[in-house]
């Protein structure tokens, strides 16, 4: 756990069983915001929040492989990718424009809370900063 200005924030890092899963009804963010944190952050490329990435079977498979990314089946029968994220480099996706659908729906809390205006950037940076620090 750790506490910015006040407020408590349970940090968890790298579930082993975890699979990401999209979001509905997302608030809406500022796209240049958004970028600024993830390529700040990373977490859900770098293997630090997830394990693997869940693919679904209507996806391009083969497409991604020979984009480089580093797809398998899993022990209970779901094709998936493997975390840290082969084609995440410098903090960013080197194959943004194929990458899987998961990975362009997913939404962690930190930028949810900015959205919802619970949490401004310099907020949310700190947290990451400070996350980076603990793992």
């Amino acid at each position: 756990m750790i506490t910015i200005d006040g407020e408590i924030f349970v940090v968890q890092l790298r579930h082993k069983q975890q699979i990401m899963s999209p979001l509905t009804d997302t608030p809406k963010i500022d796209v240049a915001l958004e970028q600024r944190l993830c390529q700040a952050c990373g977490f859900c490329c770098d293997g630090t929040l997830f394990v693997n990435v869940r693919i679904r079977e209507a996806e391009p498979i083969d497409t991604y492989k020979k984009a480089g990314l580093r797809i398998s089946d899993s022990t209970d029968g779901l094709t998936i990718m493997t975390q840290p994220c082969s084609e995440f480099r410098d903090q960013c996706c080197q194959t943004y424009h194929c990458r899987p659908l998961r990975c362009g729906e997913f939404r962690c809390r930190l930028l949810m809370r900015v959205a919802e205006e619970d949490m401004d950037e310099s907020q949310a940076l700190n947290v990451i900063e400070i996350t980076r620090q603990l793992r």
